[in-house]
């Protein structure tokens, strides 16, 4: 009891540590990866207006525009906008996700008070902003931390969702979550595990009028607001046609010929002995 007391006395402290450790490890340099490096490139054919391309054709090298296919247009869109505004250079970018690393630890604070108990939150974001692995993707331009931001959106969006009281609520809840989903379905194809769990915990509350297993205090209010998890229903509707419309756009108006989707449909050809 003592040593959670303290934890949560001294909150701010730890808080403080984070922020200095984030901001020691910014440094301005991009660090070159092939991930990194792919959306970019596709930024800049963006920006220069030559399409959803990883490069101009080259003569005698035959199949290179394969990175278009591999990659979700979210980021490379994302990027390609900063490029227009800032220029083609380093900084720009990197304190984009460096910012989006920051909102991550900022909406964790905010989903983890809504659920537990305050020294278990500081313990949760000290641990995740000290993390080494975090911080190296608080500094890499690739699609972590924006699709993990996609994600906690989605999540805080459904929390508030569940506790607002009032039209303005309702509505500002709605917009976050709808938001998230979006942020995720342009970003990767995992968008569609966390869209398919907020499906099945809509359409639990719809049908039963409470949020959890165990009935609760909250189930009457929950209850009440029913028809709101019908719109974010809805809006999940729209989020899987935007995550089709940016699938459409990496396969140019068929299936890719590689990605994850044709891997998948290659497993499944295998699993069922199809040629």
């Amino acid at each position: 009891m003592q040593l959670t007391q303290t934890l949560e006395k001294h909150r701010r402290g730890w808080f403080a540590a984070v922020a200095v450790l984030l901001l020691a490890s910014f440094n301005g340099h991009w660090q070159i990866g092939p991930d990194s490096a792919a959306y970019r490139q596709m930024a800049h054919q963006l920006a220069r207006g030559q399409g959803y391309e990883f490069r101009d054709p080259i003569v005698g090298v035959r199949d290179y525009g394969e990175e278009s296919a591999r990659r979700y247009p979210g980021l490379p869109y994302i990027l390609a906008g900063i490029e227009r505004v800032f220029g083609r250079g380093d900084l720009a970018p990197l304190l984009f996700v460096w910012a989006v690393a920051i909102l991550v630890l900022l909406l964790t604070h905010r989903l983890m008070r809504m659920n537990v108990e305050p020294w278990l939150v500081v313990c949760v974001v000290v641990g995740m902003g000290t993390n080494a692995r975090f911080l190296q993707y608080a500094n890499e331009i690739i699609t972590d931390m924006p699709f993990l931001l996609g994600v906690l959106m989605s999540l805080l969006g459904y929390e508030m969702l569940l506790r607002g009281r009032g039209l303005r609520a309702t509505a500002g809840a709605t917009a976050l979550a709808f938001a998230g989903l979006l942020l995720a379905a342009i970003l990767r194809p995992l968008f569609w595990s966390l869209a398919l769990a907020m499906f099945m915990a809509c359409v639990w509350v719809m049908t039963t009028g409470r949020p959890g297993l165990r009935r609760s205090a909250s189930d009457l209010a929950v209850s009440s607001r029913r028809w709101h998890f019908g719109i974010l229903l809805c809006l999940m509707v729209m989020a899987g046609g935007i995550f089709f419309l940016a699938l459409d756009i990496r396969a140019k108006g068929g299936t890719p010929r590689v990605g994850y989707e044709q891997q998948m449909l290659e497993k499944v050809k295998h699993l069922f002995g199809s040629e």
